[in-house]
């Protein structure tokens, strides 16, 4: 997997996983007459994703059948975000970070496996006085 947006402004990024979502509606499989097991899943996955330069997306599809082409094409991307995200580095404090997911360091308010972006995001310094709130 590799970020949509990053592949179309010529960027190289991590992805991190976020959620995935599923539609619970019930189907029935069934054999054709040559024998073969047709599986018509209208069950709609989305998943969602960031990466290391702060783009946002989510993936939704329905499961494709292996055998005809059910669910083939059904495939969509949604860009939550497609801006890059800038460093974030405060003079004095010795605290820099160069990626907004998966925050880690002294005397921050956010924890190694909290998400964050720029409009909810308050650091502050281990004595909780606010360095900077965006």
């Amino acid at each position: 997997m590799k970020c949509p947006v990053c592949i179309e402004k010529g960027l190289k990024s991590t992805v991190s996983i976020g959620i995935s979502m599923s539609t619970c509606m019930g189907f029935s499989q069934y054999y054709d007459e040559e024998g073969n097991l047709h599986v018509h899943d209208p069950n709609r996955m989305t998943t969602s994703y960031n990466c290391s330069k702060g783009h946002r997306w989510s993936n939704s599809r329905i499961g494709s059948c292996s055998n005809c082409d059910y669910g083939s094409g059904s495939e969509s991307i949604s860009i939550q975000n497609n801006v890059e995200v800038e460093p974030i580095i405060i003079d004095g404090n010795g605290l820099t970070f160069s990626n907004l997911s998966g925050f880690s360091g002294g005397g921050v308010g956010i924890s190694s496996s909290s998400y964050a972006t720029p409009q909810f995001l308050t650091l502050t310094s281990t004595n909780n006085l606010v360095i900077s709130e965006i």
